[in-house]
Protein backbone atom coordinates (compact mmCIF):
# COMPACT_ATOMS: atom_id res chain seq x y z
CA UNK A 1 0.00 0.00 0.00
CA UNK A 2 1.21 3.55 -1.04
CA UNK A 3 0.63 5.69 1.30
CA UNK A 4 2.56 8.79 0.84
CA UNK A 5 3.64 11.27 3.57
CA UNK A 6 2.46 10.28 7.32
CA UNK A 7 0.31 12.80 8.45
CA UNK A 8 0.62 14.16 11.80
CA UNK A 9 3.59 11.69 13.22
CA UNK A 10 6.10 12.78 15.73
CA UNK A 11 6.72 9.23 17.33
CA UNK A 12 9.07 7.74 15.63
CA UNK A 13 8.55 4.33 16.91
CA UNK A 14 7.81 1.28 14.64
CA UNK A 15 3.99 0.09 15.63
CA UNK A 16 5.54 -3.35 17.23
CA UNK A 17 8.14 -1.12 19.39
CA UNK A 18 5.02 0.63 20.67
CA UNK A 19 2.90 -2.39 21.50
CA UNK A 20 6.11 -3.86 23.64
CA UNK A 21 6.50 -0.79 25.82
CA UNK A 22 3.13 -1.24 26.33
CA UNK A 23 3.01 -4.67 27.18
CA UNK A 24 5.87 -4.65 29.36
CA UNK A 25 4.63 -1.60 31.55
CA UNK A 26 3.57 -3.02 34.94
CA UNK A 27 0.01 -0.26 34.56
CA UNK A 28 -2.17 -3.17 33.44
CA UNK A 29 -4.22 -0.12 31.43
CA UNK A 30 -1.10 -0.10 29.40
CA UNK A 31 -1.42 -3.74 29.27
CA UNK A 32 -4.79 -3.73 27.45
CA UNK A 33 -3.42 -0.62 25.19
CA UNK A 34 -0.67 -2.95 23.99
CA UNK A 35 -2.92 -6.23 23.47
CA UNK A 36 -6.10 -3.92 21.53
CA UNK A 37 -2.99 -2.33 19.79
CA UNK A 38 -1.63 -5.71 18.76
CA UNK A 39 -5.17 -6.72 17.75
CA UNK A 40 -5.30 -3.66 15.38
CA UNK A 41 -1.63 -4.98 13.36
CA UNK A 42 -2.98 -8.62 13.62
CA UNK A 43 -5.97 -7.00 11.61
CA UNK A 44 -4.13 -4.90 9.40
CA UNK A 45 -1.84 -7.97 8.27
CA UNK A 46 -4.74 -10.20 7.78
CA UNK A 47 -8.85 -9.65 7.27
CA UNK A 48 -8.46 -6.12 7.12
CA UNK A 49 -4.58 -6.09 4.97
CA UNK A 50 -5.29 -3.43 2.00
CA UNK A 51 -8.12 -1.45 3.34
CA UNK A 52 -6.20 -0.26 6.83
CA UNK A 53 -2.88 0.77 8.50
CA UNK A 54 -1.03 2.33 11.73
CA UNK A 55 0.72 4.90 9.92
CA UNK A 56 2.60 5.86 13.38
CA UNK A 57 1.74 7.81 16.89
CA UNK A 58 1.72 10.96 18.50
CA UNK A 59 1.77 11.95 22.32
CA UNK A 60 -1.68 13.62 23.02
CA UNK A 61 -3.33 15.67 25.74
CA UNK A 62 -3.90 14.20 29.21
CA UNK A 63 -0.99 11.86 28.50
CA UNK A 64 -3.16 9.95 25.78
CA UNK A 65 -1.41 8.34 23.17
CA UNK A 66 -2.92 8.92 19.15
CA UNK A 67 -2.73 6.13 16.97
CA UNK A 68 -2.47 7.64 13.04
CA UNK A 69 -4.69 5.40 10.98
CA UNK A 70 -5.30 5.00 7.22
CA UNK A 71 -8.33 3.07 6.10
CA UNK A 72 -10.08 2.75 2.94
CA UNK A 73 -13.47 2.75 2.71
CA UNK A 74 -16.10 4.47 0.59
CA UNK A 75 -17.13 7.20 1.70
CA UNK A 76 -18.45 10.53 0.89
CA UNK A 77 -16.53 14.32 0.37
CA UNK A 78 -18.25 17.80 0.59
CA UNK A 79 -16.04 20.58 -0.63
CA UNK A 80 -18.94 21.98 -3.31
CA UNK A 81 -22.50 21.60 -3.78
CA UNK A 82 -22.57 17.91 -3.94
CA UNK A 83 -21.10 14.76 -2.26
CA UNK A 84 -18.49 13.30 -4.12
CA UNK A 85 -16.97 9.67 -3.51
CA UNK A 86 -13.55 9.26 -1.57
CA UNK A 87 -12.09 6.46 -0.58
CA UNK A 88 -9.08 6.92 1.34
CA UNK A 89 -9.12 8.63 4.86
CA UNK A 90 -6.80 9.58 7.24
CA UNK A 91 -7.93 9.72 11.61
CA UNK A 92 -6.19 9.87 14.76
CA UNK A 93 -7.50 7.54 17.63
CA UNK A 94 -6.54 8.81 20.45
CA UNK A 95 -6.30 6.07 23.46
CA UNK A 96 -6.74 7.99 26.72
CA UNK A 97 -4.35 7.20 29.34
CA UNK A 98 -6.85 5.22 31.50
CA UNK A 99 -7.92 3.62 28.63
CA UNK A 100 -10.26 1.35 28.52
CA UNK A 101 -11.94 2.80 31.51
CA UNK A 102 -12.23 5.79 28.84
CA UNK A 103 -13.51 5.66 25.15
CA UNK A 104 -10.79 5.96 22.26
CA UNK A 105 -11.89 9.23 20.34
CA UNK A 106 -11.56 9.65 16.85
CA UNK A 107 -11.11 12.60 14.51
CA UNK A 108 -10.62 12.67 10.52
CA UNK A 109 -7.84 14.88 9.59
CA UNK A 110 -7.28 16.02 6.09
CA UNK A 111 -10.23 15.23 4.75
CA UNK A 112 -13.43 15.09 6.54
CA UNK A 113 -16.20 12.70 5.96
CA UNK A 114 -19.72 14.10 4.96
CA UNK A 115 -21.64 11.75 7.57
CA UNK A 116 -24.12 12.67 10.44
CA UNK A 117 -22.04 11.20 12.79
CA UNK A 118 -18.62 13.49 12.14
CA UNK A 119 -18.24 17.12 12.63
CA UNK A 120 -17.87 19.48 9.57
CA UNK A 121 -17.28 22.75 9.75
CA UNK A 122 -19.49 23.59 6.68
CA UNK A 123 -22.70 21.55 8.21
CA UNK A 124 -22.89 22.60 11.58
CA UNK A 125 -26.21 21.91 13.94
CA UNK A 126 -28.03 24.42 15.81
CA UNK A 127 -26.31 23.90 19.81
CA UNK A 128 -29.39 24.33 21.44
CA UNK A 129 -31.36 21.94 20.30
CA UNK A 130 -28.89 19.51 21.08
CA UNK A 131 -28.33 17.18 24.34
CA UNK A 132 -24.95 18.06 26.30
CA UNK A 133 -23.16 15.65 25.03
CA UNK A 134 -23.69 15.69 21.50
CA UNK A 135 -22.63 19.45 21.93
CA UNK A 136 -19.17 18.21 23.51
CA UNK A 137 -18.76 16.49 20.24
CA UNK A 138 -18.49 19.66 18.47
CA UNK A 139 -16.44 21.84 21.16
CA UNK A 140 -13.72 18.77 19.69
CA UNK A 141 -14.07 20.17 16.74
CA UNK A 142 -13.88 19.60 13.20
CA UNK A 143 -13.14 15.47 12.05
CA UNK A 144 -14.45 14.65 15.75
CA UNK A 145 -16.68 11.30 14.93
CA UNK A 146 -19.77 10.54 17.72
CA UNK A 147 -19.23 6.59 17.53
CA UNK A 148 -20.71 6.05 20.45
CA UNK A 149 -22.25 7.47 23.75
CA UNK A 150 -20.44 7.31 27.00
CA UNK A 151 -22.72 5.29 28.54
CA UNK A 152 -22.79 2.88 25.84
CA UNK A 153 -18.93 2.27 26.14
CA UNK A 154 -17.68 -0.70 28.83
CA UNK A 155 -14.00 -1.40 29.85
CA UNK A 156 -15.00 -5.31 28.72
CA UNK A 157 -13.15 -7.11 25.92
CA UNK A 158 -16.48 -6.57 24.14
CA UNK A 159 -15.07 -3.16 23.51
CA UNK A 160 -11.58 -2.56 21.77
CA UNK A 161 -9.67 -0.34 19.54
CA UNK A 162 -10.48 -2.66 16.61
CA UNK A 163 -14.08 -2.55 17.58
CA UNK A 164 -13.84 0.98 17.43
CA UNK A 165 -12.21 1.27 14.05
CA UNK A 166 -14.81 -1.16 13.00
CA UNK A 167 -17.93 1.31 14.20
CA UNK A 168 -15.78 4.30 12.26
CA UNK A 169 -15.43 2.72 8.96
CA UNK A 170 -19.57 1.48 8.98
CA UNK A 171 -20.57 5.17 9.73
CA UNK A 172 -18.36 6.23 6.95
CA UNK A 173 -20.00 3.81 4.38
CA UNK A 174 -23.26 4.86 5.82
CA UNK A 175 -23.79 1.04 6.73
CA UNK A 176 -24.57 1.49 9.65
CA UNK A 177 -26.86 5.28 10.38
CA UNK A 178 -29.27 6.77 12.36
CA UNK A 179 -32.27 9.30 11.85
CA UNK A 180 -32.55 10.77 15.16
CA UNK A 181 -33.13 14.72 15.68
CA UNK A 182 -29.51 14.80 17.49
CA UNK A 183 -26.88 15.43 14.82
CA UNK A 184 -23.45 16.71 14.23
CA UNK A 185 -24.08 17.09 10.96
CA UNK A 186 -27.82 17.34 10.38
CA UNK A 187 -27.24 18.18 6.22
CA UNK A 188 -25.39 14.68 5.75
CA UNK A 189 -28.07 13.16 8.21
CA UNK A 190 -31.03 14.40 5.96
CA UNK A 191 -28.92 12.94 2.88
CA UNK A 192 -28.36 9.51 4.02
CA UNK A 193 -32.17 9.01 5.03
CA UNK A 194 -32.94 10.24 1.00
CA UNK A 195 -30.47 7.97 -0.36
CA UNK A 196 -31.75 4.77 2.28
CA UNK A 197 -34.95 5.71 0.95
CA UNK A 198 -33.43 5.39 -2.88
CA UNK A 199 -31.96 2.05 -1.83
CA UNK A 200 -28.32 3.23 -2.53
CA UNK A 201 -26.85 3.11 1.17
CA UNK A 202 -24.47 1.37 1.98
CA UNK A 203 -22.17 3.20 -0.20
CA UNK A 204 -19.72 0.00 0.15
CA UNK A 205 -18.62 -2.73 2.62
CA UNK A 206 -17.29 -1.40 6.01
CA UNK A 207 -13.78 -3.42 7.69
CA UNK A 208 -15.01 -6.90 8.19
CA UNK A 209 -16.23 -7.00 12.26
CA UNK A 210 -13.04 -7.75 14.41
CA UNK A 211 -13.48 -11.17 15.79
CA UNK A 212 -12.19 -11.29 19.82
CA UNK A 213 -8.89 -12.64 20.08
CA UNK A 214 -9.58 -13.63 23.72
CA UNK A 215 -7.94 -10.90 25.49
CA UNK A 216 -8.97 -10.61 28.77
CA UNK A 217 -11.30 -7.01 30.05
CA UNK A 218 -9.55 -4.70 32.58
CA UNK A 219 -11.78 -4.51 35.09
CA UNK A 220 -8.92 -4.30 37.75
CA UNK A 221 -7.85 -1.00 35.83
CA UNK A 222 -9.59 1.73 38.26
CA UNK A 223 -7.09 0.53 41.19
CA UNK A 224 -4.18 0.39 39.02
CA UNK A 225 -4.59 3.63 37.16
CA UNK A 226 -4.28 5.21 40.57
CA UNK A 227 -1.39 3.47 41.73
CA UNK A 228 0.66 3.13 38.94
CA UNK A 229 3.14 6.34 39.29
CA UNK A 230 6.21 6.58 37.13
CA UNK A 231 5.99 2.91 35.73
CA UNK A 232 2.97 4.04 33.48
CA UNK A 233 4.48 4.38 29.70
CA UNK A 234 5.04 8.15 28.90
CA UNK A 235 4.99 9.62 25.65
CA UNK A 236 7.62 12.04 24.50
CA UNK A 237 6.78 13.82 21.27
CA UNK A 238 9.57 14.69 18.28
CA UNK A 239 9.91 17.26 15.62
CA UNK A 240 6.58 19.26 14.79
CA UNK A 241 4.01 17.89 11.95
CA UNK A 242 3.95 18.92 8.99
CA UNK A 243 1.48 21.01 7.81
CA UNK A 244 -2.28 18.95 7.94
CA UNK A 245 -5.73 19.81 9.05
CA UNK A 246 -5.67 18.97 12.90
CA UNK A 247 -3.54 21.45 14.54
CA UNK A 248 -4.61 21.46 18.09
Amino acid sequence: MTTGQTPEMTLQLAPDDVVQRLLASANVCDQRKGRDLAQLLDLSRGPWAGRFQVLGFRPGPDRSLGVVCLMRANGLLRSGAQPEPLDTWFFVLAVPHSYPLAAPVARFIRAIPYCGHVVHPRFLPDLTRLPAELQEHLREGAGHVCWVRSGQWTADASNSLAVAVWHVSRLITFAKSHGEAGSVNPSARDYALREAEAGRLPLGPPLPYPLENGAPGAADCTAATDEAGDDDVEWVGGPAAEGGDDAD
